[in-house]
């Protein structure tokens, strides 16, 4: 009998029982860069700086803040300004005679009596009292040094000037009448304090 003969195709891997097409290679694109924006691109690679173009303002050029509005203080009147020395004088003399009975100024009646300054360079306080006691010899009556400090910049009406000099000489009036230098604001101060100032003082 004659030989048949068939040849088998060769096995490529593929299921024969189940033939199925072979899948397509998929190009891999993982890695592959992704091209950055040029204004972008040096932003996400800086180190100190780790914002991104997405956190960052849109317009390169923010608009500028709203300024603030200058703080308006009341400008003191030429006529002020002529006559505040004297006035500053007149007041202190009358507070003097007629809250403390001119004690104030016999006790500095050996060191210049009360002397005002005026200062420029005093601006968180519209006056500032400097006192100390005078060492005197045995026997005599006690005297004191005092200064009062003005601000130019705060005081700038005859209202503003009464009442600094009225507090400052009721602090005065507490340390060398009263002898107690450790006196703030409590009841001795208050006590000397002229209410109202218009009627006591003028």
């Amino acid at each position: 009998m004659p030989s048949l003969s068939c040849t088998l195709p060769k096995n490529d891997g593929t299921n024969l029982s189940n033939p199925q097409p072979s899948p397509r290679k998929q190009t891999s694109t993982i890695n592959k860069a992704v091209p950055l924006p040029v204004d972008a691109h040096p932003r996400f690679d800086n180190k100190r700086d780790r914002l991104s173009t997405i956190d960052r303002p849109l317009s390169p050029n923010p608009a500028p803040e709203r300024p603030l509005k200058p703080i308006t203080t009341n400008r003191p009147t030429k006529s002020f300004l002529q006559d505040r020395e004297h006035l500053a004088t007149t007041l202190l003399t009358a507070i003097d005679q007629k809250v403390m009975s001119g004690k104030l100024s016999t006790a500095t009646a050996s060191t210049g009596g009360l002397k005002l300054i005026w200062s420029t360079k005093l601006r968180t306080a519209a006056g500032r009292a400097h006192w100390t006691r005078v060492k005197r010899p045995l026997g005599t009556e006690e005297q004191h040094d005092v200064k009062i400090e003005l601000s130019t910049r705060i005081i700038t009406s005859e209202e503003k000037l009464r009442d600094t000099l009225a507090h400052e000489l009721c602090h005065c009036a507490t340390w060398m009448i009263d002898k107690n230098p450790n006196a703030n604001h409590g009841k001795q101060f208050k006590q000397w304090y002229p209410f109202p100032l218009t009627s006591s003082v003028g």
